[in-house]
C-alpha cells in the first residue's frame, strides 16, 4: 500500500527517480519523454500530456531550488475508491525563502474559485520576479491537477494528483 493512501488503492504501476546530486538540467525533459512513452497505451492523449507537463514542472522546480541535490521523484497510477488516479511526488530540500513562496502560491490556488486566473496573473507578473510558482500554478490550472505540499524540518514534498481513464488491454 502507497504512504497516504486509502485501504482500498491498489498500484497499477509506480516508478521512483532518486539521486544524491545535484540533477542535470535535462532531467526534467527526459522524464517528460519517459513517462509520455510508458503511458502512452494506457492513458487518454490529454490525460498524458497533462501528467508529462505536470512531471517536467515538478522536476524543473527541484533542479531548480533543491538546496543540496538530493531529491526524489515518485510517480504512479493507482486503482482507489472506484477510479483510477495518477500521483506525482517530488522531495527535496529547500531554503527556507523557496519554502514560503511554495506554500503561498498553493494556498492561492487552492483557495481560487478558478486556479486560471491565478495562473494568469502569475503569468503576467512572473517576469518581474524569481520564484514566481508559474509552474505549481500551471499544473492546477492547465493539468487539471490537485496539488499540495507538505513543509517539515527543511524539506518540501509536492504531490500532484489528478483521476485518470486507465486503459485496460486484453
Amino acid at each position: 500500500m502507497n504512504e497516504g493512501s486509502s485501504l482500498r488503492e491498489k498500484t497499477v504501476i509506480a516508478a521512483s527517480i532518486r539521486w544524491t546530486v545535484p540533477p542535470p538540467q535535462t532531467l526534467a525533459s527526459r522524464v517528460r519523454e519517459l513517462l509520455s512513452g510508458i503511458y502512452k497505451d494506457l492513458l487518454e492523449p490529454d490525460e498524458i500530456e497533462s501528467v508529462a507537463m505536470a512531471a517536467h514542472e515538478l522536476l524543473e522546480n527541484v533542479v531548480k531550488y533543491s538546496a543540496d541535490g538530493t531529491s526524489s521523484f515518485d510517480v504512479d497510477i493507482s486503482d482507489r475508491d472506484g477510479g483510477a488516479f495518477v500521483r506525482l511526488r517530488t522531495r527535496n530540500r529547500a531554503d527556507a525563502r523557496h519554502l514560503d513562496a511554495i506554500r503561498r502560491v498553493l494556498e492561492r490556488v487552492a483557495s481560487a474559485s478558478d486556479p486560471m486566473l491565478i495562473y494568469d496573473e502569475l503569468v503576467a507578473s512572473s517576469p518581474r520576479r524569481e520564484g514566481s510558482g508559474l509552474g505549481l500554478a500551471r499544473i492546477c490550472a492547465e493539468g487539471d491537477m490537485d496539488v499540495s505540499c507538505t513543509l517539515q524540518d527543511g524539506h518540501v514534498m509536492i504531490v500532484a494528483e489528478r483521476r485518470v481513464s486507465v486503459q485496460r488491454s486484453a
